[in-house]
């Protein structure tokens, strides 16, 4: 109560006040405490040291758990921290000091250093009997309704057990960021919201600059229906409604684009942009915008996890490819894409079972799943793909014994996420990411069967050749001109 007497009294007249926490306190309430005493403080160079020792302490506490769930739900904890030292990095206008906060508000989950638990037997038994139930789709009130509800209680709660790291990755600084946008011949770009007003931050290999590009308000209209008119471009339509559509949608990504990326032509320069896209900005179909059509962009979790996965070259010793059912064109696909590679295996009809698919994912390099994808907003690592005996769920990734280095997500809604507090994504897109895949290739939006059946099996060819998924994927997208592509690189795409 005192911490909340102490926030009434300074918003009242803004003195500072004397206070004190026990260390008994709740992790929200010392989190409170941190917030009322940057707010206390007169200077922004004191307040923000004061919110990033907030945010230590909540790294902290979030590295002894090793549930990406978990991690993702405590984020809201250190909300008003993170925002509140963007706001006064921005106040600032010092662009290394909006880096870094950027990077406090990206990474309040992607620091914490993954541990990948073991296999649990009793994980595998309740997954495996979801998957029985999802194939009855119990009616509601039934007997194996209320079991399925049990069950993924029961699969939740135990993921929350599992034992963290308890280590923090450090920020990366800007110079060492440059150094590898140096390298690499890319440029970052943040895009965040403070306040009503919208930013950018532009990151090349010698310079940083913060643009502003206007009001929040017509970044979100342009924003209200872009998923809609994704979707419906997407759909199986008479060709007079489908070029309508097309031309609504292109007319949307332009007017989207005059507002968030016109404003930076002269600094976005280069083949290659790293975008670190907050809040407002997350689940935009970027390769589709104007100014990027034919480069090669990658989506990281932050730009420090980024640059600590993009030292190493992309090589594929082995691959393995999934044909879900139900889905016309995934076998067509998969048999297109695979034979860009010696001794690929393939899984369709009958054989793509989630014992097989799971054994094959834990044993290749690059794995590519051609299926149904169904995202689970409410609890997002259920999101799961539809294999032939049931869904294949975000959760599975957890018995695996190793990761794929890159994961191809062919499937409608698998780059959807949910938004929660914090800004933090999850959704399965995230989940590969977290468990171990250093990139993944997935659309936020419908796909039709034309655009995967082109574009796939030729970014497969690149790949194959040695090019990095997001080049391969630029290229491939751009052999297609007249297609409408929303597939794109998530984590270090080179």
């Amino acid at each position: 109560m005192r911490v909340y007497a102490a926030q009434a009294a300074l918003a009242e007249d803004g003195t500072p006040v004397r206070l004190r926490v026990p260390r008994s306190a709740g992790l929200s309430t010392r989190l409170l405490a941190h917030e009322v005493r940057a707010r206390a403080r007169r200077r922004p160079g004191d307040a923000l040291r004061v919110l990033r020792a907030g945010l230590d302490e909540l790294h902290q506490w979030q590295a002894t758990f090793g549930s990406l769930d978990l991690q993702t739900a405590t984020v809201s904890h250190g909300e008003r921290l993170a925002q509140r030292g963007l706001e006064l990095a921005v106040q600032s206008g010092q662009p290394a000091l909006v880096y870094e906060w950027v990077e406090w508000l990206d990474a309040v989950s992607t620091r914490i250093v993954p541990l990948r638990p073991p296999a649990d037997p009793e994980a595998a038994a309740d997954l495996t009997e979801l998957r029985v139930l999802a194939q009855r789709r119990p009616e509601p009130g039934t007997p194996d309704a209320e079991r399925q509800v049990e069950l993924l209680d029961r699969v939740r709660r135990r993921a929350w057990t599992d034992r963290g790291s308890a280590s923090v990755q450090p920020i990366v600084g800007l110079d060492r960021l440059q150094a590898e946008l140096a390298a690499t011949a890319a440029t970052l770009l943040a895009l965040l919201a403070v306040g009503h007003t919208a930013w950018a931050l532009v990151i090349t290999p010698t310079r940083a600059g913060l643009v502003e590009l206007g009001p929040t308000e017509g970044i979100r209209a342009a924003l209200s229906g872009l998923a809609a008119d994704l979707d419906m471009a997407a759909a199986d339509l008479p060709p007079v409604i489908a070029a309508s559509v097309r031309d609504s949608l292109r007319d949307r990504l332009a007017h989207l684009d005059d507002l968030v990326l016109a404003p930076l032509a002269n600094q976005l320069r280069g083949e290659r942009v790293v975008i670190n896209p907050t809040g407002l900005f997350s689940g935009i179909a970027w390769t589709l915008l104007p100014s990027l059509r034919g480069r090669a962009v990658t989506i990281p979790r932050s730009a420090s996890e980024w640059v600590s996965q993009s030292t190493r070259v992309h090589e594929y010793a082995t691959a393995g490819f999934v044909a879900g059912p139900r889905l016309a064109r995934a076998a067509d696909e998969v048999a297109a894409a695979s034979r860009h590679w010696t001794g690929a295996t393939t899984l369709t009809g009958t054989e793509a079972s989630a014992a097989s698919v799971s054994e094959l994912a834990g044993r290749v390099d690059l794995l590519h799943l051609a299926a149904h994808g169904h995202h689970v907003a409410e609890n997002p690592l259920f999101s799961n793909l539809e294999l032939v005996d049931g869904p294949w769920f975000g959760y599975d990734l957890d018995q695996l014994p190793q990761i794929p280095e890159t994961v191809i997500l062919s499937a409608c809604e698998l780059g959807a996420t949910t938004i929660r507090r914090g800004d933090e994504l999850l959704g399965l897109t995230t989940a590969w990411l977290h468990a171990g895949a250093r990139c993944v290739i997935a659309s936020p939006a419908s796909v039709s069967d034309e655009v995967a059946a082109a574009i796939l099996p030729d970014m497969h060819a690149q790949l194959a050749k040695g090019l990095p998924p997001a080049d391969a994927l630029a290229a491939a997208t751009a052999a297609h001109p007249d297609l409408l592509s929303t597939f794109q690189c998530y984590g270090a795409g080179w």
